[in-house]
């Protein structure tokens, strides 16, 4: 049988050292300010980086995402193996035809994935922009945490 941790109504009292406790199936973490003690990737700039010059970043972007989360990928003392994303706007690009969820969800499993974003998440979606509902992340099925600046994330 299959369950899901759906942390976000608990998201004004949990942090990141509970939430891993709690031994989630995917270790994905929603913030909408950079956390002390991660270095964040400007996603945004490095895909573009990667992606300056080619005529169909489609077929390579896949590849470009996974060359920059594998640069990103860092170690924290306390929480392990993370990666952590800013800037993900570009990811939502049609032209580039990025399966978002997947992308997120095969490095969460055995990564820490820590997206800063201005987006919101209701009724386990992820919107990008409040306006336009084809920038969305569905988040059924995944665990995954909201949390607020204010939230220790220390042990």
């Amino acid at each position: 049988m299959y369950y899901t941790f759906d942390l976000t109504q608990i998201s004004k009292t949990m942090n990141i050292a509970d939430y891993l406790r709690q031994g989630p199936r995917h270790r994905l973490v929603f913030t909408r300010k950079e956390l002390p003690g991660f270095s964040f990737v400007d996603i945004g700039h490095e895909m573009s980086r990667g992606l300056e010059g080619q005529t169909h970043p489609s077929v390579v972007a896949p590849a470009v995402f996974d060359s920059v989360s594998k640069t990103a990928l860092q170690e924290h003392p306390s929480f392990g193996r993370y990666t952590a994303f800013k800037n993900i706007g570009i990811l939502f690009e049609p032209e580039l035809r990025l399966n978002i969820r997947m992308l997120f969800e095969s490095i969460a499993k055995d990564t820490l994935l820590i997206v800063c974003t201005d987006g919101c998440i209701k009724n386990e979606t992820y919107y990008f922009d409040d306006s336009t509902e084809e920038y969305r992340i569905p988040l059924h099925g995944l665990s995954y945490l909201e949390i607020e600046q204010n939230i220790p994330y220390e042990i």
